[in-house]
């Protein structure tokens, strides 16, 4: 069966910083793909509504691959974002791919899933390592060479997140399935059924293996994690 890739970006952009930054940094990581999604879905999850007929008009002349965008007319969560693009999926879709509006990935990132899951019919969700990006200087991660085999993922994610969420892309009926994100308690609060602080994509993961799917890891470094929007450096730890 054909594969049919599905990128879903949640896009947070309140100000016109934060559409410059989709607009030079996101975009063209989506444009340089070396293997593109088959359709990419914005979801506007907080918006500069001032400005939004510009940016649609721009996003018309800058973005290369077929996509849609969803506006929630209010700020919202990147998992109510990423429900929310889900469900304008095409039908036929097979695998989701995630990139946050102000991150962006190595070109070659959806060409190697795509053929690791061509490789192994048996994994569910890959993940890649990822670089920490703060002013343009790109570091890579600790986990290079760790974290790669499902066994190695199951054992340590109930202690730790080690899947970097934006890296990572996954079968679109395991989504459906597990429900896609929880989003009724909030990021970094005590959860009642961790009794500690958890996080939407940490949980999915739980949840996932729980279920018996099979995680993998790219042994690379395809997903950049930005550390400012537009140049002004923010600490994201403090979204995790």
């Amino acid at each position: 069966m054909r594969q049919k890739i599905a990128l879903l970006v949640p896009a947070y952009l309140p100000t016109r910083t934060h559409f410059g930054t989709i607009l030079s940094r996101t975009i063209p990581s989506i444009n340089n793909q070396t293997k593109p999604p088959d359709e990419t879905i914005f979801c506007l999850n907080g918006f500069f509504q001032k400005d939004k007929t510009i940016f649609y008009d721009m996003l018309s002349k800058t973005c290369k691959t077929k996509y849609k965008i969803l506006n929630l007319g209010q700020k919202a969560s990147a998992a109510i974002a990423l429900n929310k693009a889900y469900q304008a999926t095409d039908p036929e879709t097979t695998h989701i791919c995630f990139l946050a509006a102000d991150d962006s990935c190595d070109k070659t990132k959806i060409e190697k899933q795509s053929e690791a899951f061509l490789n192994d019919t048996n994994v569910d969700l890959i993940a890649t390592h990822f670089n920490n990006v703060t002013r343009g200087k790109a570091t890579p991660c600790e986990r290079l060479g760790k974290y790669l085999t499902h066994y190695d993922i199951a054992r340590t994610l109930p202690m730790e997140n080690i899947v970097c969420g934006g890296s990572v892309m996954m079968k679109s009926n395991v989504y459906k399935k597990l429900g896609g994100f929880k989003v009724k308690q909030k990021p970094g609060e005590v959860w009642d059924e961790y009794d500690r602080p958890m996080w939407e994509d940490w949980d999915l993961w739980l949840r996932a293996i729980k279920n018996g799917y099979k995680f993998k890891t790219i042994d690379e470094c395809l997903y950049n994690w930005h550390h400012d929007i537009g140049g002004h450096f923010r600490d994201k730890s403090k979204d995790r």
